[in-house]
This record gives structure tokens, C-alpha cells and sequence, in this order.
């Protein structure tokens, strides 16, 4: 199964196969918020399908699409 996850940094849009590699761009900080912090906690090991655990990263699920245009 391959996802894509990806993130809106100001006027970039990143993305890419694996979170690690969007983890590595000097543009994205791996914070983990309230609802990632209850991802993990209340959930374990799994998650709720597209939510990421990390402030602003989204995850972009099989089979689905996302429309990115310069307005956002």
C-alpha cells in the first residue's frame, strides 16, 4: 500500500511516498500536536486513516486525489 503525504509550508507544497522524506526537508519541523499526540496515545500502534501525527502533515490515502493550484 503507498500513500503520499504531504504538507503546505507557506507558498510550497511538499509531498512525498514516505512521512521520512518530508520529515528530512529543512522547511518541515516534526512537532506533534494535540491531535497527534491523541493519535498515538489513544489509538496505539494504528491510526485514523489521513491524519498524520505531525503538525500539517496530511497523509493522502490509495486510491484517493488531491487537487493542489497555485490559490491553494
Amino acid at each position: 500500500m503507498l500513500n503520499l503525504f504531504y504538507t503546505r509550508q507557506g507558498s510550497s507544497f511538499l509531498f512525498a511516498s514516505e512521512l521520512k522524506g518530508l520529515l528530512a526537508h529543512p522547511l518541515v519541523s516534526p512537532v506533534v500536536d494535540r491531535e497527534g499526540l491523541a493519535e498515538v496515545l489513544a489509538l496505539g500502534p494504528s491510526r485514523t486513516p489521513g491524519h498524520g501525527v505531525f503538525r500539517g502533515l496530511r497523509e493522502l490515502l490509495p486510491g484517493g486525489f488531491l487537487q493542489v493550484t497555485p490559490d491553494g
